[in-house]
């Protein structure tokens, strides 16, 4: 399992995909890209430490919402006996019920 926090990000918006690179330090540790949602999605790859993950562009509202509400977001990727293909996503840190943000 890899995982890392995430400390940064930067997003790039084009007309075939969307784009967030995630940041640990200066170091890129991931990116996200989003595509049309008619698109067939891609499988998550964790090349060399980065993770890349693939969503469907109607999520990158939230996702970017994640980033910037949330404190102690990290990016995961597994690979395990339990699962067919590797599973890579954002989560984060325990958080107290009803926090106003």
């Amino acid at each position: 399992m890899a995982h890392q926090l995430i400390n940064s990000y930067s997003y790039f918006v084009r007309p075939q995909t969307s784009e967030i690179r995630l940041y640990k330090d200066d170091e890129v540790v991931g990116y996200l890209y989003f595509h049309h949602d008619t698109d067939a999605i891609r499988q998550a790859t964790d090349k060399e430490g980065v993770i890349h993950i693939h969503y469907p562009l109607s999520q990158f509202a939230a996702i970017l919402d994640l980033l910037r509400h949330e404190p102690g977001v990290y990016i995961m990727y597994v690979e395990s006996e339990r699962h067919a293909e590797p599973v890579a996503y954002l989560g984060t840190g325990r958080a107290i019920v009803g926090r106003a943000t």
